[in-house]
């Protein structure tokens, strides 16, 4: 019994978990072109090198491919092929909350979106040290 807690209290924590590409909130309006070449509007909450959390009022299916299609991101339009990896209705059936993965993006789309999450944190972070200055100084 000894050796049983013995072996609980000095056991490793887990690994923390750790995503390949960091991830920002963002709130940005963007079009899924489904396979059937309909478009629909979404939202994109979360974005990485690797994928996005959209959310939308159309119900789309976990395993389609689709291309999601940012109007304002970096300045002009821009659109990677992803395929839907989850789709679950959220806030009682207001809209649906989908993760996507982006399929074999190119070099260039690689550095287009690890830039602009890179750029977006730098922001971040220097509004909120200025907002952290300004609070001290009053």
């Amino acid at each position: 019994m000894f050796d049983s807690v013995k072996r609980f209290l000095l056991r490793r924590a887990p690994e923390r978990y750790s995503r390949r590409w960091p991830r920002i909130a963002v709130a940005e309006p963007a079009q899924v072109k489904l396979q059937t070449g309909d478009d629909k509007p979404v939202i994109v909450n979360q974005l990485s090198v690797g994928g996005a959390r959209i959310q939308t009022t159309a119900p789309l299916r976990a395993g389609d491919n689709v291309e999601l299609r940012f109007d304002h991101i970096g300045g002009k339009p821009q659109s990677v092929a992803a395929r839907i990896v989850y789709s679950l209705r959220e806030n009682p059936g207001y809209y649906f909350a989908c993760g996507l993965c982006f399929l074999g993006l190119k070099p260039h789309e690689t550095q287009w979106l690890a830039s602009f999450i890179a750029a977006e944190q730098a922001r971040r972070r220097a509004a909120a040290a200025a907002h952290a200055a300004d609070t001290a100084a009053k």
